[in-house]
């Protein structure tokens, strides 16, 4: 953009918005969108003081508790954490790769449904149906169910991965989450094409 050469996809503020888990969700606080409880903090405090931002969170938060660098990508990092010591060894990880760490709140028995955007923000936005995506074994989509091949077969991460295109939920569902997505659309000042996923329960 400084350079002014042409590029695909969100411009700057999209690209950080879409990237830094912290502001996302801070900005999703600040249009009333409804997401999972959660707690954040600079790795440096994590160093000072581990006992007492553990006792916050758990005094805060349900396990299962999800921990992730705030600025990762592709799984990297995030830990699902049941017990304390998982948590404290999850949080250690999370701080080897980035300044600053997130804990949410597991949304347990909740299916994971996504959906596109395409279009440039403030403009007709364009919305693909709804897909529900389906994965064994870990309590969320790893790095290895995204980019590895399953065991015996020849194709690789998410294009092997099992899903239902249109998603099997009602109109209702469907609907607030085409809503949710232009606004996040919107918010964000995207452009091209855009991907959001969703928890579901119910």
């Amino acid at each position: 953009e400084f350079y002014k050469i042409p590029i695909v996809g969100s411009g700057l503020t999209g690209a950080v918005l879409g990237m830094d888990k912290v502001a996302m969700k801070a900005a999703f606080d600040g249009a009333n969108i409804e997401q999972a409880p959660y707690i954040w903090f600079y790795r440096t405090d994590w160093y000072k003081k581990q006992a007492t931002f553990v006792k916050e969170i758990e005094s805060h938060l349900k396990y299962p508790i999800f921990v992730k660098p705030s600025r990762g990508g592709s799984s990297i990092g995030t830990t699902c954490a049941k017990t304390k010591v998982e948590l404290i060894r999850a949080i250690d990880l999370a701080a080897a790769m980035d300044t600053r760490i997130i804990v949410e709140e597991g949304i347990t028995g909740a299916r994971e449904i996504n959906i596109s955007i395409m279009g440039n923000a403030g403009s007709d936005l364009e919305c693909s149906v709804c897909e529900e995506v389906f994965h064994e074994g870990s309590d969320f989509l790893e790095f290895k169910d995204k980019y590895l091949p399953k065991t015996g077969t020849k194709s690789e991460g998410m294009a092997s991965t099992d899903r239902i295109i249109p998603a099997k939920i009602s109109s209702t569902i469907s609907d607030k989450i085409e809503i949710i997505s232009k606004l996040i659309f919107n918010l964000f000042d995207c452009s091209g094409l855009v991907r959001l996923d969703f928890l579901v329960k119910g």
